[in-house]
């Protein structure tokens, strides 16, 4: 879709002028350049006023797509692993139901075309597309892949925990070390937005569980199935 029927579209949405959304954009476009990762769209709906989830609600229907509320979903392993945890991590994305044969995907943003491409690519069958907001995504990340499932993926790929040489070139176990740090980092990024006041780490026989202290209560933390092949 080019960018000004986009443009024209979302400030339609936003309930705002086109010369207005040129201005959210910009502005935009500056935090992004100071370190911000907040989605154009989000930050339209934060600047508007409006709440995350009714502009989702109003982008959806303007769209003619469907908008879907994941809390009340109940994603089966058979549908999620129709997506790799790379994908799904890297774009934010959620595979939700398979319905005669098309994988339905939940997004919070319908205009990123290098996303649609790499999903389609990723599924190898035919998709269709759904609203979600971008917060309710990232919930249903970490509760269906576990968290930091997608930094175990690549610590998984090929044979863990061991050296090899392939063109003169030693991968050392520093590589595994920098991995394993990126994930425990990931553990505690998880609790410090959860407002956690302290990480429980209790190793089973079988598994690894950790928990975190909120308001003085432990929850248990979901953690990707693929951490019992490094126990």
């Amino acid at each position: 879709m080019a960018f000004s029927p986009v443009r024209n579209l979302v400030a339609t949405v936003a309930e705002a002028s086109p010369a207005q959304f040129d201005d959210w954009r910009k502005s935009w476009r500056t935090a992004v350049d100071a370190g911000s990762t907040e989605p154009l769209l989000t930050f339209v709906a934060r600047e508007r006023g409006v709440a995350e989830d009714v502009f989702t609600q109003r982008l959806a229907a303007a769209l003619g797509w469907p908008y879907l509320e994941l809390a009340k979903l109940t994603v089966e392993n058979e549908v999620r692993n129709k997506i790799s945890t790379k994908i799904a991590f890297q774009f934010s994305i959620m595979p939700v139901a398979l319905n005669n044969g098309v994988l339905q995907i939940a997004v919070s943003d319908p205009f990123d075309a290098a996303m649609m491409t790499a999903v389609r690519f990723d599924a190898k069958m035919p998709v269709s597309f759904a609203l979600s907001p971008r917060g309710e995504i990232e919930k249903a990340l970490k509760k269906y892949y576990g968290v930091g499932a997608e930094t175990l993926d690549e610590m998984g790929e090929g044979e863990p925990m061991e050296l090899e040489i392939a063109n003169d070139k030693e991968i050392t176990e520093g590589d595994q070390e920098a991995s394993v740090i990126k994930f425990v980092n990931q553990i505690i990024w998880e609790a410090f937005k959860d407002r956690a006041t302290d990480i429980h780490f209790e190793p089973q026989e079988d598994e690894l569980r950790i928990r975190n202290r909120i308001d003085g209560i432990l929850h248990l933390i979901p953690l990707p199935p693929q951490l019992k092949r490094f126990q």
